[in-house]
């Protein structure tokens, strides 16, 4: 994803809403928009779920999804 946006630089905005930590894990819930090159914006939602390992908090799950309507089927 790095080396894509490298390529076709765009602006992204995460909105977090929701965080929490229990233990040795953590879960942060929120919106993105990524604005393209072309102009158009891609709004998704997130959520990303963290451990701990030793000191550090390490991404366990990271899972996002469009908020644009499916394609339909061919």
């Amino acid at each position: 994803m790095k080396a894509d946006m490298q390529k076709q630089p765009v602006t992204l905005k995460l909105s977090p809403f929701e965080s929490a930590i229990t233990g040795d894990r953590a879960y942060e819930a929120g919106t993105s928009a990524i604005k393209l090159p072309d102009g158009r914006t891609v709004n998704e939602k997130y959520l990303v779920v963290y451990r701990r390992v030793g000191n550090e908090w390490k991404i366990a799950y990271d899972i996002w999804n469009s908020d644009a309507a499916a394609p339909p089927d061919k």
